[in-house]
């Protein structure tokens, strides 16, 4: 939620709308963005994607966003390459996983 707002706070006019499948079901907006339980639910086309969620469900996170289309990731996610060789892997693993999709990314 603290992207959300730094985001809208520099003054981002782009369209904008906030994911997370932990929503209450009726939960419309989120700060003053729609809100939706999922990729799916949103009628556009989606270009870009900030994931902040837990690593372990960043893959989940990333498939997702691959088989709606989304075209760019950014990635929060702490507990990859900053964990050492087990991390660095996971990492590369990500990055496979955007590649096999066409996505670019930043981050970890």
């Amino acid at each position: 939620r603290t992207v959300l707002r730094n985001l809208l706070a520099a003054g981002y006019t782009g369209r904008t709308y906030a994911v997370n499948r932990a929503f209450d079901e009726g939960l419309a907006t989120l700060d003053g963005v729609p809100a939706h339980r999922s990729l799916g639910e949103i009628d556009e086309q989606v270009d870009l994607a900030v994931i902040a969620v837990p690593a372990h469900r960043v893959p989940e996170a990333v498939a997702d966003c691959g088989e709606h289309g989304v075209q760019g990731l950014v990635v929060l996610s702490a507990g990859y390459a900053e964990r050492g060789a087990e991390g660095r892997e996971l990492q590369r693993e990500l990055v496979r996983q955007a590649r096999s999709y066409g996505m670019r990314i930043i981050g970890p």
